[in-house]
């Protein structure tokens, strides 16, 4: 649009739309409108932040949709809030009788929530740990990694603000002060535009909106229907059916509030849970190739393989304004203050610290007939460092390491046919991340230059897929230092592969490269200090998984079973010995709450067995 064609609108508002909070804006309108050039062009010429603001947000069309009530779908694991918001901040659970024990495998979220509130009910607690340290899936990189008082993320790095479990825990134990953790994304790079070209979002969302004849050479076979939209004004309008499916259900389900979410998830799940990602887009949606592709390279966490419906329930990563709007935080010091906090001494008594056994990995476990007067028994196996065997006796165990691993831990018998096929079909998500220390911030000039802040997010098409930039305000760690530390890198699936197949020196190597080679006026090769990087392929703990995320069908087929506690005596009751936490055996992949919820519901079925079994 030239800027002569709104002349005669700006020169025609009616008078009582002046007032003193409306005249800047009127002013600017009337600056630009006689300039014959693109209006964009006319904003970035023009002087002064402020004014520059008011333009672009009253002027630009809408680059971001209305979520069509995506936002108002309740979260699966809100069906358990109140019993287990309960557990965390009630006086705990009754005792159970003297000298009942439980052995816990994995010192991971899931397994230190289930140690620490099964101590509260008097259980005795041994938790076998195969590493040096709790947190599992938590790893926070610092010193000697990185400099003295800088960090970077690892494992887990953010926590949204409705996962309720994760901040009962941080507001129960006082861990940390928690701050904005930026979701947007301020840039994209895109190898095929003008031979390899960094635009802001925000431009890249215009030149979708205003059909720009250069970006769509990228995707030269779009539907009409699909022009002239940004990725998530597609993306929500795809999933407008499942939005409505939900809300019809839960709004006519004249029941209590965790039998509404219920049904809804429950009817949601059998229309759609046989579908991938790319499947609902391309045979439900019916969008065309060109527009799966713009969606791919328009936003960081697209895993077409995914099940449609942990895409659409994690709708804030696999849309750029659900991830805005999800009040996305951070722990000032790191994330892996939080399985800290349950080894602390401020716990006092109920401190886990002499609970674990470091260096302990599990290899076998073993079911116990009763003999004479003793009970059933289950025999936990595990090496130390030395290659010495030794052993532990519990009543109760919780197996609390994904899937992945759990599966190299025999067995004397078999779980239920259908679990053992979950733990061999289960479907996991590869990751790899690599972390930069700078010795300036340099991207804080680039973000600042472009007007986008001084941090956020960057997609491109490079081996490093995914950038994110640390907050800068309010972030305590950069207070006397101007050196950061950025996650340079964020790839999920091959490009995990491919990354995490490199030598550590090669992928630093190649992360820097690449942000250099997107953002070349800031010449950051001159910065770089360290690196460090977390290949979860290769984790062998983790069980070369990062996360879980279900395969389509696996929701329907599994989670049930899952969620089942097995190894019953007598065989045919309901007495059962084995649980299984984990964020795998939850409504929550892929998050700190999800490991909590999984533990939380294996605390409740472990105390229902022991304050019910006979007594000896």
């Amino acid at each position: 649009m030239m800027a002569s064609q709104l002349v005669s609108n700006v020169t025609h508002a009616r008078k009582d739309v002046a007032s003193p909070a409306t005249s800047p804006l009127l002013s600017f309108l009337l600056h630009f409108a006689k300039e014959e050039r693109n209006y964009v062009d006319v904003i970035k010429d023009t002087k002064g932040e402020v004014l520059w603001e008011l333009g672009r947000k009253a002027l630009i069309p809408a680059c971001t949709p209305s979520p069509d009530d995506s936002s108002d779908v309740v979260d699966e694991s809100e069906q358990d809030k109140e019993k287990f918001l309960d557990i965390i901040n009630g006086p705990g659970l009754k005792a159970v009788p003297p000298g009942t024990t439980v052995t816990i495998v994995g010192a991971g979220m899931s397994g230190l929530v289930a140690g620490y509130e099964l101590k509260r009910a008097k259980f005795d607690v041994r938790i076998l740990e195969a590493s040096s340290r709790v947190g599992g899936r938590v790893v926070t990189f610092r010193d000697p990694l990185f400099a003295p008082g800088l960090h970077a993320e690892g494992g887990a790095m953010r926590i949204p603000a409705n996962h309720f479990l994760s901040h009962a825990y941080i507001n129960k134990f006082d861990i940390n002060t928690l701050f904005p953790f930026e979701m947007k994304n301020k840039f994209i790079y895109l190898s095929g535009f003008r031979n390899g070209t960094t635009l802001t979002y925000d431009c890249f969302n215009r030149k979708l909106k205003n059909c720009d004849s250069e970006l769509l050479k990228l995707f030269p076979n779009l539907k009409a229907s699909e022009k002239g939209k940004t990725c998530d004004e597609l993306f929500f309008e795809a999933v407008k059916p499942v939005v409505k499916l939900f809300n019809d259900l839960y709004n006519s389900a004249r029941k209590d509030e965790p039998t509404k979410i219920r049904i809804a998830y429950q009817g949601v799940t059998e229309v759609y849970d046989k579908y991938t990602l790319r499947s609902y887009l391309e045979e439900v949606a019916h969008w065309s190739p060109d527009a799966v592709r713009l969606y791919d390279l328009g936003n960081a966490h697209v895993v077409f393989e995914n099940g449609f419906i942990e895409s659409w329930k994690d709708a804030f990563l696999s849309s750029n304004t659900s991830g805005e709007t999800a009040g996305m935080q951070q722990l000032q010091h790191g994330m892996d203050h939080v399985p800290k906090a349950f080894i602390s001494p401020d716990r006092k008594r109920m401190s886990l610290a002499e609970n674990i056994t470091y260096g302990a990995r599990v290899t076998n476990v073993i079911d116990i007939s009763p003999t004479g007067d003793a009970p059933p028994k289950i025999k936990v196996e595990y090496e130390i460092g030395t290659g010495d065997k030794l052993s532990v006796d519990s009543d109760f165990v919780i197996f609390a390491v994904p899937y992945t691993a759990q599966r190299a831990i025999t067995k004397s018998r078999p779980f239920t046919p259908s679990l053992e096929q979950a733990i061999r079909d289960v479907r996991y998500v590869e990751v790899t991340k690599v972390l930069l220390q700078y010795k300036k911030r340099w991207w804080e000039d680039v973000f600042d230059s472009d007007n986008q802040g001084k941090d956020g997010g960057m997609v491109s098409d490079l081996p490093i897929r995914y950038t994110m930039f640390p907050k800068t305000e309010g972030n305590k760690q950069f207070r006397h230092t101007k050196r950061g530390a950025v996650m340079a890198a964020y790839t999920f699936q091959q490009d995990a592969t491919i990354l995490g197949a490199m030598s550590p020196e090669r992928r630093v190597r190649i992360a820097a490269e690449n942000l250099n080679h997107v953002f070349p006026s800031a010449d950051s090769l001159q910065y770089l200090e360290a690196g460090a990087s977390q290949v979860f392929p290769s984790d062998e703990l983790a069980g070369g998984s990062a996360f879980c995320y279900f395969g389509p069908g696996q929701k329907s087929q599994y989670l049930e079973t899952m969620c089942t506690p097995d190894w019953a005596y007598p065989q045919d009751s309901g007495n059962y010995r084995v649980f299984f936490a984990g964020e795998h055996a939850s409504y929550t992949h892929g998050w700190i709450q999800g490991a909590i919820e999984a533990a939380l519901r294996c605390v409740k079925q472990a105390h229902e067995a022991a304050t019910s079994r006979p007594s000896k």
